[in-house]
Parts: structure tokens; C-alpha cells; sequence
């Protein structure tokens, strides 16, 4: 902190990890997911269910129900 701001750091996470000798994580992508882990489709449908709940409520004048 400056002048009671904050500052943005000035290397990137992977940057400061190599300084300290961490093991920075990899990409990893291309390797299967863990058993049990969601289907993509799942997480958008939860996703858009989600989105849905935040919409305000329609009146039943307006054609649609909730």
C-alpha cells in the first residue's frame, strides 16, 4: 500500500512462485477430470437455473409463469 491505495502487483503469480521456489500449477486441461466431477452440460444447467432466480419475479398477466 502508497498513500493509503492499494497497488497492483508488480509480477504475476507463476512470476513470484519461481522466486520462492514453488511449484507453479499447470494447465491441466487435456487430462481427464476427477471420477465424480460434473458434466460441463450439468454446470450450465445450474448455472442457467441460477440466472433464472435472479430475474424478477413475471406477473401472471405477462405471459409467462415461475
Amino acid at each position: 500500500m502508497r498513500h493509503g491505495r492499494i497497488a497492483p502487483p508488480k509480477l504475476s503469480p507463476r512470476e513470484r512462485a519461481r522466486l520462492r521456489g514453488i511449484d507453479f500449477p499447470i494447465d491441466t486441461s487435456d487430462r481427464p477430470l476427477p471420477e465424480g466431477t460434473p458434466e460441463l452440460r450439468t454446470l450450465h444447467q445450474v448455472l442457467d437455473g441460477l440466472a433464472q432466480l435472479a430475474l424478477p419475479p413475471t406477473s401472471p398477466g405477462n405471459g409467462g409463469e415461475r
